[in-house]
């Protein structure tokens, strides 16, 4: 036991796991990033929102311009061949500090 205690391994694997958490967050903290909008406020009436299902659940989508939606469902129909996939433009968001009421 005084081996143990004595030795560095248990510092070596406590950093080497410190190390692996930084990492995975950090990754998850990109991935977070890389999925949130760029832009800024209410969407444009020219954006698409594409969908693709399996059954009743959506197991991909995107949101953006007509033209960055065309080339996305194009690439999930070769993904996904044989699941239904929707290609719908974005609902209008109504602000409630404008609207009547």
């Amino acid at each position: 036991m005084a081996f143990l205690l004595l030795s560095p391994w248990p510092l070596v694997l406590g950093y080497l796991l410190a190390g692996v958490m930084v990492i995975l967050m950090v990754r998850d903290f990109v991935r977070e990033v890389r999925g949130v909008s760029t832009r800024v406020g209410v969407p444009r009436s020219s954006d698409r929102h594409v969908e693709v299902w399996f059954g009743a659940h959506v197991i991909a989508a995107f949101t953006g311009s007509t033209e960055d939606a065309a080339p996305y469902e194009a690439g999930m129909e070769l993904r996904f061949p044989g699941l239904p996939i929707t290609n719908k433009p974005v609902p209008a968001v109504v602000d409630s500090g404008t609207a009547d009421s």
